[in-house]
């Protein structure tokens, strides 16, 4: 938690959707599609608006933090496609790297955006 309420609760919503396709993997849901599309148009929100945040607060490492955006988005979106196009089948591995990446970005990359933060105005932008 970043005690940001907006940023705080697009990080609850964005870690729900990676925990609900992990559920839904181990359950065997004959059909993921519907939750790695939700999860990537998500992921997309919950990345712009973010970087609007930053904006909007003048963060001066915005540029590093969009790069680890993108790297992630991409992965997501390389899931996504290769199930749709059924080259590829969701692994394990792949769900827990992709659980693990967001919350040391949440923890890490995120927190020192939040340190910034409480140094300076919170954001005025609501998404």
């Amino acid at each position: 938690m970043l005690g940001f309420l907006d940023i705080d609760r697009h990080h609850e919503r964005l870690v729900g959707l990676l925990s609900r396709t992990h559920d839904e993997f181990i359950t065997g849901v004959p059909n993921l599609g519907p939750t790695l599309d939700e999860l990537l148009d998500y992921t997309k929100y919950h990345f712009k608006s973010e970087e609007l945040w930053m904006l909007d607060g003048r963060y001066p490492a915005i540029i590093g933090h969009k790069k680890e955006h993108i790297f992630f988005l991409a992965k997501v979106t390389q899931l996504r496609e290769a199930y749709h196009s059924g080259k590829e089948f969701l692994s394990l591995e792949m769900l827990q790297f992709l659980e693990a990446w967001i919350t040391s970005h949440i923890l890490k990359t995120d927190a020192e955006f939040g340190k910034f933060l409480r140094g300076h105005p919170p954001p005025r932008l609501e998404f």
